[in-house]
């Protein structure tokens, strides 16, 4: 019986050792995000396009929450990118982020409501 414990120790253990951690959607300020599209992170406004014709924060590309599962995936294709979304009030950009996480995007952060760095 003792050799079974520790066989079924030493199985556990191995096949439990070989599992990476799932990205968590990572929250980012506006000096953080500044920093970040500096060092190459992509800023993305998740609001529609009618919103972002009104006023958007710098160097931010537009991708509709609603499209962004089809869209991203054509344009990166670097999983490993450093990914920073933002939309009107923090809800669309959560959303979007937790997509993008769904998707395999290891490095998304979400800054939330743009109002706050504008």
């Amino acid at each position: 019986m003792k050799k079974f414990i520790i066989l079924f120790c030493m199985l556990f253990l191995i096949c439990s050792c070989g599992k990476e951690e799932t990205p968590t959607v990572q929250k980012v300020d506006c000096a953080g995000m500044e920093e970040m599209v500096n060092n190459g992170a992509i800023l993305i406004d998740v609001r529609t396009s009618e919103e972002f014709k009104l006023g958007h924060l710098d160097s931010a590309a537009n991708m509709d929450v609603e499209n962004i599962a089809t869209l991203l995936p054509e344009t990166i294709e670097d999983k490993d990118v450093n990914i920073i979304l933002y939309c009107k009030s923090g809800t669309r950009s959560a959303k979007a982020a937790n997509t993008l996480i769904e998707l395999g995007y290891k490095n998304v952060y979400d800054l939330g409501a743009m109002d706050k760095c504008a």
